[in-house]
């Protein structure tokens, strides 16, 4: 299947803008405006008292409370919508039992005999704090889009937050198991109580991709009794890699966008050192992963390793949708040392395994949309861990976008993805594409 591809932006160069695009620029504009006018001083605040429960959590997988959903526009093709929180575990803590909330959009559509089937949706990256979760300030435009093509072709649609989004405690942000069996448990809590059939596919874009690979990869061992029948993915951002290269110096965020440097295989091992005594953009990347190490890492202190103003962008990021102080540090260009007391890589060693595929030898048949002009995951890292999908048994069918970006890549997804989840369900498969992948324009070595 040809040698690893290069791709005109670097992919590490893309991982950075990625984050960095999504900390202070990315978020749907219905996220930020409704964050901005209930953002609190603490993570833990700023929704309501239904996202917080008081007494024992059963055993994963079950409803602990739901309320309608009458203060937010539902996607087109809703009959009802639903916040549900719900029992999960977390990736964390040998699956320390943790509550985890979501939404439930149900179609208009009649009722089939056998109940409708299930679109598990894996969200996008909106932010990290409570009032970030897409439960609380429901879908955009664009996203309403997307959701109504599924609930137009009969599907309940189940979403889940993931862990700490909207619930209490700090959300993993890519952590594989912990969104995965958010995922999971949802769907295993809303067919005890709504009239879903026994099949379930899951559908992730970007950060949702990497999650629904997670529930897909979970599924057999985690719930074997759900029939989780496909996993559907665009934008797939990959495991959170880090290549040592030389930190970005001078210059704009677009100068980046624009270094043509080869792509080369990335070990699973790398750790990106941050250089203290100069501005280094790849800070961003681990102030998103910062509140990981609090719940991998028991002696992890803050304030060993933030300064004050750190700490103050720690802060924003899990108190609002987006970090102006952050947005301010990449037109200031401090050095590094003034936001960090000391390197904060060396910790990614104890917890960058959180983020990465225990296999990728999926027991269902895997849809994944690669854009080719996709400005934010590198679509020559997607079809690497296409090929090692491949390699490893999987039947993947591969579409390649061309000429499209990260947000139009969904778009494809909407469209070609339940035409792919029908066939599934109805056991018609479809051909994979594995035997004759090869990077657009032809085979590579």
């Amino acid at each position: 299947m040809g040698r690893d591809v290069g791709a005109q932006m670097n992919p590490m160069i893309r991982l950075l803008l990625f984050f960095v695009v999504a900390v202070l620029f990315w978020l749907p504009a219905s996220v930020q405006a409704h964050a901005s006018a209930l953002v609190s001083d603490q993570k833990d605040e700023g929704v309501t008292p239904f996202y917080r429960w008081q007494g024992d959590i059963p055993a994963a997988g079950h409803i602990l409370r739901s309320e309608a959903i009458n203060n937010l526009p539902l996607p087109p093709g809703a009959a009802s919508g639903m916040r549900i929180l719900y029992s999960s575990t977390s990736d964390f803590g040998r699956e320390r039992a943790i509550v985890a909330s979501g939404t439930v959009y149900l179609p208009a559509s009649k009722i089939p005999s056998g109940g409708w089937p299930v679109m598990l949706w894996a969200h996008g990256t909106v932010g990290t704090s409570d009032v970030c979760a897409p439960s609380w300030t429901g879908p955009d435009a664009a996203e309403a889009a997307f959701l109504s093509r599924w609930l137009s072709r009969g599907y309940a649609i189940v979403a889940a937050d993931y862990e700490g989004l909207g619930t209490a405690g700090p959300h993993p942000y890519m952590a594989l198991g912990s969104a995965g069996r958010t995922i999971l448990d949802a769907a295993r809590a809303t067919r005890r109580a709504f009239d879903f059939g026994d099949e379930y596919v899951v559908v992730g874009h970007s950060q949702g991709a990497h999650a629904a690979f997670g529930a897909g990869l979970l599924q057999p061992e985690y719930t074997p009794d759900l029939q989780l029948r496909a996993v559907l993915v665009s934008g797939l951002p990959g495991e959170g890699e880090f290549q040592p290269f030389p930190s970005p110096g001078h210059g704009q965020m677009a100068d980046l966008a624009a270094a043509p440097v080869a792509h080369k295989e990335i070990p699973r091992d790398s750790i990106r050192a941050l250089r203290m005594a100069m501005f280094d953009p790849w800070f961003s990347v681990y102030l998103y992963y910062s509140p990981s190490y609090g719940l991998a890492l028991p002696d992890f202190d803050i304030d060993q390793w933030f300064t004050i103003e750190g700490q103050r962008m720690t802060s924003e990021l899990s108190t609002s949708c987006r970090s102006s102080s952050l947005a301010a540090a990449f037109h200031s260009r401090p050095a590094i040392s003034t936001l960090l007391k000391r390197d904060i890589s060396v910790l990614e060693r104890g917890v960058s395994r959180f983020r990465r595929y225990p296999t990728l030898r999926f027991t269902m048949p895997v849809y994944v949309g690669i854009g080719l002009a996709d400005e934010l995951t590198a679509p020559a890292l997607s079809f690497n861990i296409v090929r090692d999908a491949c390699r490893a048994g999987s039947s993947v069918l591969t579409h390649f976008y061309e000429g499209t970006d990260h947000a139009a890549a969904k778009q494809m997804l909407a469209k070609e993805g339940p035409d792919f989840a029908d066939d599934a369900l109805a056991s018609r498969s479809r051909t994979s594409n594995c035997e004759d992948l090869v990077w657009p324009g032809g085979p590579l070595g």
